[in-house]
C-alpha cells in the first residue's frame, strides 16, 4: 500500500488536535449513537475527548512528527475494538448473557453498562484516526481505496471472529467441548483476522 512515512513535523501536533477537534464536535452533535449517549452523559464526553487527545499525543514521535505506521497500528486497534463493542451491543439479551458470563466472566448488566458508555469513545477515536490518514493523503486516491479495503476486510474478519466467540459461549453453556471442526473453524477465523489486522496496521501479512 502507498502510505506515506510520515507527516510534516514541527506544527503536526497542533494541527492534527485541530482536525480531531473538528471531527470530534461534528459527531458528537450528529445523529448517530456517540452522540445520543454523549447527549445522556456530557461528563463522558469531556473525559473521552481528554483521553483521545492523550493517545493523540503519545503517538507523536521524538522529532515531533507523525508516523503512518504508528497511526495504522492505532487504527487497527481502534476498529478492533469498536467492532466488538458494535456486534456485542446488538445481541439479543440472552446472547449478551452468554457473552458476558462465559467471554468476560461477569454479567450482563455490568457489560451492557461497560460497552454502552465506552463505545463513544471508541467510535471518535476510530474516525478521528481514520480522518487524519485520509487527510494526510488528501488527493491520493489510490491509499483512500486501499485503506477502505483493507478496513472493510478487517470488520468481516472481526465480525467472524465475534461470532465464534458467541459460538464458544454457546458451548460452554450447554457444557460441552466445540467439535474437532468447530475448533478447526475457529483456528481459521483466527488467522483471518490476525492476517487482516495486520494488512490495515500496515505490517507484514505472512510470516517468513
Amino acid at each position: 500500500m502507498g502510505w506515506l512515512d510520515k507527516f510534516r513535523p514541527h506544527s503536526d501536533t497542533q494541527v492534527l488536535l485541530k482536525g480531531a477537534d473538528k471531527v470530534f464536535t461534528e459527531l458528537s452533535a450528529g445523529d448517530n449513537v456517540a452522540a445520543k449517549i454523549y447527549r445522556e452523559h456530557p461528563a463522558q464526553k469531556k473525559s473521552d475527548w481528554k483521553a483521545i487527545t492523550r493517545e493523540l499525543k503519545s503517538l507523536r514521535k521524538p522529532d515531533g512528527t507523525f508516523a503512518t505506521k504508528d497511526l495504522l497500528a492505532a487504527l487497527a486497534v481502534a476498529s478492533e475494538a469498536l467492532e466488538e463493542a458494535g456486534y456485542y451491543m446488538n445481541l439479543s439479551d440472552d446472547d449478551r448473557t452468554l457473552i458476558a458470563r462465559h467471554i468476560f466472566n461477569s454479567t450482563r448488566e455490568v457489560q451492557d453498562r461497560a460497552h454502552y458508555l465506552n463505545f463513544p469513545c471508541r467510535y471518535m477515536w476510530a474516525s478521528i484516526l481514520e480522518f487524519t490518514l485520509v487527510g494526510s493523503n488528501d488527493g491520493n486516491e489510490r491509499f483512500k481505496k486501499d485503506l477502505n479495503r483493507v478496513q472493510k476486510t478487517f470488520s468481516e474478519a472481526c465480525v467472524q471472529h465475534n461470532a465464534l466467540l458467541l459460538k464458544i459461549a454457546k458451548a460452554k453453556a450447554e457444557g460441552r467441548e466445540l467439535t474437532a471442526k468447530e475448533k478447526e473453524d475457529g483456528q481459521f477465523v483466527r488467522m483471518l483476522k490476525e492476517g487482516a489486522r495486520r494488512a490495515l496496521a500496515g505490517e507484514k501479512v505472512l510470516d517468513d
